[in-house]
């Protein structure tokens, strides 16, 4: 595969695991170039962050495209926040749209203005790293409040979950819902697609959630499903999951 000049995903985060596998199966191939990410949203035309082949941090979405800016911000207060605190990703593009069409109250919820320049709210999570690589760290939508064992409240995050259990072998895709117990609180139950490999290392799959995950963070349950349900985009249908639980 040297005649590859790029491969680069986007849509939907993979693993540090997922692609450490793929680089390495392009190193074998003899290709001269990485896997790449990059960020983008229909509401700021297309691409605005990206890795490149030479100027590429595996796990990272990259860096700024020239004319982009990016900051990190409290999803609460707004007030920017500093490299590694992790906040909402908002952008500032000459890409950005100019509305949603026939809905102010969605655009106004969308797109504010400081200092007469134009930023977006992405709805996503993420850090800033001095040498200026953007990370993902899930969405905003996708944490919840849950109480502990001990009675403290604390935020749940299922991409956290998500990617620990991505790391277990014997395990393809993983994806966690929240739902309420009966007590009313917050508790994950996690779906995971296995392969052939999986009754070897589901004993210790459990020892690796327990080390590697706060008590409370801790899928209530693990169930096992053939496919995983997907959206045409292709991302994990996350809505079709639930409709399992009845």
């Amino acid at each position: 595969m040297r005649w590859l000049k790029t491969l680069a995903g986007g849509g939907g985060a993979i693993s540090d695991e997922e692609e450490k596998k793929l680089n390495e199966i392009l190193a074998k191939c003899h290709a001269t170039v990485e896997y790449t990410v990059g960020y983008g949203m229909t509401e700021l035309g297309a691409t605005v962050c990206t890795n490149m082949n030479r100027c590429n941090q595996s796990g990272s979405l990259g860096i700024p495209l020239p004319k982009v800016n990016v900051k990190i911000i409290n999803p609460e207060t707004e007030e920017e926040l500093g490299y590694g605190e992790k906040g909402e990703i908002c952008f500032s593009s000459p890409s950005i749209m100019q509305e949603y069409v026939k809905d102010i109250k969605e655009t106004e919820k969308a797109i504010w203005i400081k200092n007469g320049e134009k930023w977006i709210h992405t709805g996503d999570l993420g850090y800033v790293e001095k040498d200026g690589f953007l990370y993902f760290a899930g969405r905003i939508k996708r944490i919840y409040i849950t109480r502990g064992a001990d009675g403290i409240v604390y935020k749940l995050f299922p991409d956290r979950i998500e990617n620990v259990l991505k790391k277990c072998k014997g395990i393809n895709q993983a994806a966690v819902n929240v739902v309420e117990d009966e007590k009313r609180v917050h508790v994950a139950r996690a779906y995971i697609v296995v392969d052939d490999s999986y009754e070897c290392y589901s004993d210790q799959i459990e020892k690796v959630l327990q080390e590697e995950l706060p008590e409370y963070a801790v899928p209530e349950r693990i169930n096992i499903i053939k496919n995983m349900p997907v959206t045409e985009g292709g991302k994990i249908d996350y809505r079709k999951l639930k409709s399992y639980e009845k």
